[in-house]
């Protein structure tokens, strides 16, 4: 793939945050669902270490719409920079254009 495809794909994936991020599902995920049906949710209690965007949303900013939209870019982001380093760690070649074995 070439860079100008992956860079269309980064710009379109974040296109989708911005839009949809604001319509996203406000319900319990699967793992709170299920705790919350077998009565496990009373066991439940502060995390040692807080997230950076706890419950999916920035509680630093007031807007309503970028409270949603900034975890989602950041993110997307963050996938983008994990994924494209591994990529780049397999398949990365030496100077003559053979391929450094790990």
């Amino acid at each position: 793939m070439n860079r100008k495809t992956v860079w269309i794909l980064f710009l379109a994936s974040m296109l989708i945050v911005i839009l949809l991020a604001p319509f996203a599902n406000p319900w319990p995920d699967g793992l709170e669902t299920v705790a919350e049906r077998h009565g496990l949710a009373k066991y439940e209690h502060e995390p040692l270490i807080k997230g950076l965007f706890p419950d999916y949303e920035a509680g630093f900013v007031n807007s309503p719409y970028l409270k949603v939209v900034i975890p989602g870019i950041f993110g997307t982001a963050l996938t983008f920079a994990a994924t494209s380093g591994i990529y780049l760690a397999l398949t990365a070649r030496k100077k003559n254009g053979t391929r450094v074995s790990g």
